[in-house]
């Protein structure tokens, strides 16, 4: 709720924060990430470049072959 680019998506209407969760939800399994290859998953890091890099090896080590 305090990235910018998110909060202007929100105000012109095509983000609905009820659909919003934390990535740490979805990478321990708490909830369900994409269900279809339809559905969209943003990850929108407002932390440091290793809090990035930790996101991008899990990413690559989850679906690389």
């Amino acid at each position: 709720m305090e990235a910018g680019d998110l909060i202007q998506a929100h105000e012109a209407g095509v983000l609905d924060w009820e659909k919003v969760v934390d990535f740490s939800a979805i990478a321990s399994g708490g909830i369900a990430g994409r269900k279809s290859t339809d559905d969209i998953t943003l990850f929108e890091s407002q932390g440091l470049a290793i809090q990035d890099l930790m996101v991008a090896t899990y990413v690559y080590k989850t679906i690389a072959p």
